[in-house]
């Protein structure tokens, strides 16, 4: 292939993709626990909100990297990894992540920038948000899977990348054996037990 990248290249572009799904894996963990935070006054959502736009923004990324198309020379996509074998969906990954593919743009216009053409996207629904985290599960399942073929193809990693890929690799497993909560179905503590960070401090 043209610009064919070198091995030192493709072994960063896994630590990087390692770093991405990480911080998706991190992003789901905390949706999964919005039910322990106080929201803030006057509004419907607080501190987990971070976590819901995280997580908008790693699903788009991670499905540009696996299945492109590549927009700018920049780009790096998971065809561009030579060395690690292309990976496959069953049908049922397939079904989900069906659900957000066509929403990317609508994931460009209402988080990734300030756009005009936000004015006229809906707000996500819930079931818009659970389909989201649904389809970050498959997509850490798939990075998951992605980066082992590359272990197994000889791509040795370094300390930092090793201790990313035991976390993924940790959380992964977390999630993919914990059921996802659905909003407003889990009880909440009472609010003088919710986290609060604008209130909590240490002496």
């Amino acid at each position: 292939m043209a610009n064919a990248k070198t091995p030192a290249e493709q072994l960063a572009a896994l630590g990087d993709l390692l770093y991405e799904a990480l911080i998706l894996a991190s992003a789901v963990l905390l949706r999964n626990k919005q039910h322990l935070f106080a929201m803030f006054p006057g509004l419907q959502w607080g501190t987990p909100q971070i976590a819901l736009d995280v997580m908008r923004l790693k699903v788009r990324l991670l499905l540009d990297f696996f299945e492109g198309p590549k927009k700018r020379l920049r780009d790096v996509l998971a065809a561009e990894l030579t060395l690690i074998p292309p990976d496959t969906l069953s049908s049922a990954e397939d079904a989900t992540l069906n659900k957000v593919r066509f929403k990317r743009q609508t994931i460009n216009r209402g988080t990734a920038h300030l756009s005009w053409d936000r004015l006229g996207t809906p707000v996500p629904t819930t079931q818009d948000r659970h389909e989201m985290a649904e389809a970050a599960l498959v997509l850490l399942a798939r990075t998951v899977r992605f980066v082992e073929s590359g272990v197994r193809a000889g791509f040795a990693l370094g300390a930092e990348e090793q201790a990313r890929w035991d976390n993924l690799q940790r959380l992964n497993h977390l999630l993919q054996t914990t059921p996802l909560n659905y909003e407003g179905t889990v009880k909440r503590p009472p609010p003088d037990q919710r986290i609060d960070l604008e209130t909590l401090n240490y002496p």
